[in-house]
């Protein structure tokens, strides 16, 4: 998928291509956060758009006849996409941003994934009944028991339900760079139910329905997403990844041991004994245990093929050590169905990432240099997989990617940079 954004803040025109591992790096207040938080916002709200699919022909059609069948290739799909963009264009200030509608950007796509797969929905609207078969060529639409005062509603979800079924648009988490005061706080982050009724009775002047739009709205959507999440852990913790392997297993040797909802708190433990022994609340965790400790959860507990995951500024809070674990994990996730797109400024994590792209080659001894090095098969990367950008002058400039790895221009320099200057240092002691 493409995603193009102009006029928007700090952007004036930034495109990328959304690819298996997409990565982001330029300077302090050059975008990165606001491209992510806008593709973001855009995942989130592609299912609930509502535009006009079906054609004026085709609703008399249907509800003449209670039922249509529509072949996929007659759609035009290059307006339906420029639809969604639009409307989600009007919206993406308040949506996303929790602010008030300022100039609308233009946004751009191209290139989504249609949908291929076999399905059946059911609607219920009132005593109306809809079901939508839907294959890689066809939907078969079908009204049961039909309530002619319901028609707009049912072509409202008809319109809905289709645009949801004809494109292959990935559901998204995202880890935001706020996400250490997040888990931090996790126990005063909702509001206690009881205050909030005696407040509210207490006092006349107050409006309940200001009062909690004022709480909810005071966050942008990615933020407030995972805030919700966190709320939601012991929910959350009932559920199982359905990726074939436990990639929450890579977070576990990062910190040490496994995070675990009581019914309390989170809590950090392991299977060790005596003073090796760990069994602590996350706020008594260190910084990297608390920045973990979402993306530790979606692993564990939610992750599935086809989801992408956003990660502002992964290498937050964690050593040079565990950015190259993060690096591994990051590689098995995408060698696993899952997309990954990070914002960063870590040269670490870039040198370990062209290490794994490195990897992707042959060369004589290159089972026995993994294996000195503590490599394995599903830590390798295919330089196709991946898309690296530099966020700089309003715009995305792609980086070079081929068997070495991603050219990173701008760390290379301040890298050289600081050679230099080691370099003059040295020889003038």
């Amino acid at each position: 998928m493409n995603f193009k954004l102009e006029g928007f803040k700090p952007i004036q025109s930034a495109e990328i291509v959304v690819n298996d591992l997409t990565l982001i790096f330029g300077d302090n207040n050059n975008g990165k956060t606001y491209f992510a938080y806008a593709l973001y916002g855009l995942l989130k709200a592609f299912k609930s758009i509502n535009i006009e699919i079906l054609t004026k022909k085709m609703e008399s059609d249907l509800l003449a006849n209670n039922k249509i069948t529509i072949n996929k290739a007659k759609l035009n799909l290059e307006d339906i996409i420029k639809s969604v963009a639009k409307s989600y264009a009007k919206k993406i200030h308040s949506f996303v941003f929790s602010s008030e509608n300022q100039n609308i950007p233009i946004i751009s796509l191209s290139n989504l994934s249609l949908s291929t797969e076999k399905t059946k929905q059911t609607i219920n609207i009132g005593g109306s009944s809809i079901i939508i078969d839907s294959n890689k060529e066809w939907f078969e639409i079908t009204i049961k028991n039909q309530d002619t005062g319901l028609n707009n509603i049912i072509i409202y979800e008809i319109n809905q339900a289709l645009l949801t079924l004809l494109f292959d648009i990935p559901d998204v988490f995202i880890s935001v760079a706020e996400r250490l005061g997040i888990s931090l706080f996790q126990k005063d982050l909702d509001l206690n139910i009881n205050t909030l009724v005696d407040h509210i009775k207490k006092s006349k002047e107050i409006n309940p329905f200001d009062l909690i739009r004022d709480y909810s709205s005071r966050y942008a959507l990615p933020v407030k997403d995972n805030i919700d999440f966190i709320r939601a852990i012991e929910t959350i913790q009932k559920g199982k990844t359905t990726l074939k392997i436990d990639l929450s297993t890579h977070i576990k040797k990062m910190i040490g041991g496994k995070l675990k909802y009581n019914g309390n708190e989170v809590r950090l433990s392991n299977n060790r004994h005596g003073d090796n022994k760990i069994d602590i609340p996350i706020y008594l965790t260190s910084a990297s245990v608390r920045a973990l400790s979402s993306l530790y959860f979606f692993l564990k507990h939610k992750a599935k093929p086809g989801d992408l995951i956003i990660i502002d500024e992964p290498e937050s809070h964690l050593s040079l050590a565990k950015q190259r674990l993060l690096a591994k994990l990051i590689a098995d996730c995408i060698n696993n169905d899952l997309k990954i797109m990070l914002t960063t400024h870590s040269d670490t994590l870039v040198l370990e990432l062209n290490n794994l792209i490195m990897l992707n080659s042959d060369f004589d001894d290159k089972d026995s240099f993994m294996k000195k090095n503590h490599y394995k098969n599903n830590n390798i990367i295919n330089p196709d997989k991946v898309s690296a950008y530099i966020a700089e002058n309003g715009g995305m400039t792609k980086c070079n990617i081929d068997k070495y790895g991603m050219e990173v221009g701008s760390m290379d320099k301040e890298i050289n940079k600081l050679n230099t200057i080691r370099d003059g240092l040295e020889a003038r002691l």
